[in-house]
């Protein structure tokens, strides 16, 4: 080999050398990034090479593209609830990454009292839930939570009505006289179980106290724990010597800004009815039991015409359910927010029943001097609208709603043509109504605005000493509207000389708690 093919091939293999870390310089990787256990795509995951500044974050589809200085960079992939997972980029260029969900998150720490602590540190009985476990179907308040999911923790649904108040009992009763509700504690704040919806007048349902926890949203929801045993009384009082629930709501986290929405439409139905005699089966009764002639006879209310009537099925329906949830948040290391909006619209599978409900939340939290002082703000506001079943709980002589449903008689007819609102009553009769004129004649709505929030403040004066104060408040203004027509046999009972005839109230209930702890 010659002297000058000798010095061309060192130049060439120099000039080889020197261009790799040129090349090395503009590669790309692209890659998805998935969640280990569903396998559904990752929006938003953080991801940044190690030892840099820079970084990408994944689309919707969990998608993403970030440039990398060579096969040494490191990948980093971050994601809030997630275990951090790190990838040496070498010679690939597409990296599809799994991030396994971070477990001790919310199983090392658990809420009791005013704090926080380890599982292993915590010797008071205290029972936590699975909220996202928790957090499926049709699940209107929080209380939804409790139902089979905490070892000794009862509840019981006063009925079936949208809103309606919820009994929760843990380990059982301990008063005989005063109530056995627990106390509810939102983000620090204690909250009153009193009814802040005015009871009904005359005829109307007066009913137990709606559910207290209808005001929040399940969506805006972290963790739920109950304190089950004595130690709640050394914080809490005698408030809580039923029991106490905690309940703590989501906070923003730091990175890029999120925007979530879920929606959901569905249907409920009485999966059983009352089982009660059809028009031919009561006639079959009357004329096996009484004759022939009985049949026709007035005193068993038997139309000739052959009406065949189904109370019970009038009074029922397929009720549909919207809810709209829509929420953002986001922040620094500093400071983190987050705000949500939900609407929920539920109808019960009672004809005039139902529950509307618009729920706003701001939670917000700042951090000054190294994260020595720490300022937090929770806000919730509700407004709801109940629509009541009338002379459910408390009929009267008359019997309520259900009672006259399973009484009067399918061989009556629903409707009258002749009667002055259209629907039939018999002649002379006031120990029962007829079941759907109740539901048509009497309109028993209320109106409830419901604000909760704290402002929180805590200082680490040295280290291992926090000062901390909690300033809150509860109120509610209720507004409830009783509507009966003088067309109806009870409205009948109102007319005077003066008057129409019917009767409408309207009741105002307004309760105020303050917290200074």
């Amino acid at each position: 080999m010659s002297r000058n093919a000798t010095l061309l091939g060192l130049a060439a293999l120099l000039l080889a050398l020197g261009a790799s870390p040129a090349f090395a310089q503009e590669r790309t990787v692209t890659g998805t990034v998935t969640d280990a256990t569903s396998g559904d795509p990752l929006p938003f995951v953080n991801i940044t090479i190690s030892g840099t500044t820079r970084g990408a974050a994944t689309n919707i589809d969990g998608e993403y593209s970030i440039e990398v200085d060579g096969p040494e960079s490191v990948l980093v992939y971050r994601f809030l609830g997630y275990v951090t997972l790190e990838e040496t980029v070498g010679a690939r260029s597409v990296i599809d990454v799994e991030l396994q969900e971070d477990s001790n998150i919310l199983d090392d720490v658990v809420v009791v009292g005013y704090g926080t602590q380890r599982r292993g540190d915590v010797t008071a009985s205290v029972g936590t839930v699975d909220v996202d476990d928790a957090n499926e179907g049709l699940v209107t308040a929080p209380t939804d939570f409790l139902e089979g999911r905490v070892a000794g923790v009862q509840v019981v649904e006063s009925s079936g009505e949208p809103g309606a108040n919820v009994s929760v009992r843990i380990r059982g009763g301990t008063s005989i006289t005063a109530s056995n509700e627990p106390l509810y504690v939102v983000d620090g704040i204690p909250i009153s179980n009193d009814n802040v919806t005015p009871g009904g007048a005359g005829q109307t349902s007066n009913g137990p106290p709606r559910n207290p926890l209808t005001l929040l949203n399940p969506n805006d929801i972290a963790s739920v724990s109950v304190l089950k045993d004595a130690s709640a009384t050394a914080i809490y009082g005698s408030r809580g010597a039923n029991g106490v629930v905690l309940i703590t709501t989501k906070n923003g986290a730091e990175g890029r800004v999120t925007v979530d929405y879920e929606g959901s439409v569905s249907v409920s139905s009485a999966s059983r009815t009352y089982d009660v005699l059809s028009a031919d089966e009561y006639r079959s009764f009357v004329r096996d039991n009484f004759g022939a002639d009985a049949v026709s006879s007035p005193g068993f209310g038997i139309d000739p015409n052959g009406v065949n009537s189904d109370f019970i099925g009038e009074i029922f329906r397929t009720a549909p359910t919207q809810n709209h949830n829509l929420s953002f948040g986001g922040g620094t290391a500093n400071s983190q927010y987050r705000a949500s909006l939900s609407y929920l619209n539920q109808d019960g599978i009672v004809v005039s029943s139902g529950l509307e409900r618009v729920t706003a939340r701001l939670n917000a939290n700042n951090q000054f001097f190294d994260n020595r002082l720490r300022l937090g703000l929770n806000l919730t506001s509700a407004l709801t609208d109940d629509d009541f079943i009338p002379n459910n709980d408390t009929g009267g002589f008359e019997g309520g709603l259900f009672q006259n449903a399973i009484t009067y008689r399918p061989v009556n007819p629903v409707t009258l043509e002749s009667s002055i609102d259209g629907f039939y009553e018999v002649p002379g009769q006031r120990s029962f109504r007829n079941p759907v004129a109740l539901l048509e004649q009497i309109d028993e709505t209320a109106r409830t605005v419901r604000t909760l929030g704290n402002i929180s403040a805590e200082l680490e004066v040295i280290e291992g000493l926090t000062a901390s104060v909690n300033v809150g408040g509860d109120r509610s203004v209720g507004n409830r509207r009783s509507y009966i027509t003088g067309t109806s046999p009870i409205g009948e009972e109102f007319v005077t000389s003066t008057t129409n005839g019917g009767s409408a109230y309207r009741r105002t209930l307004e309760r105020t708690s303050k917290t200074l702890s």
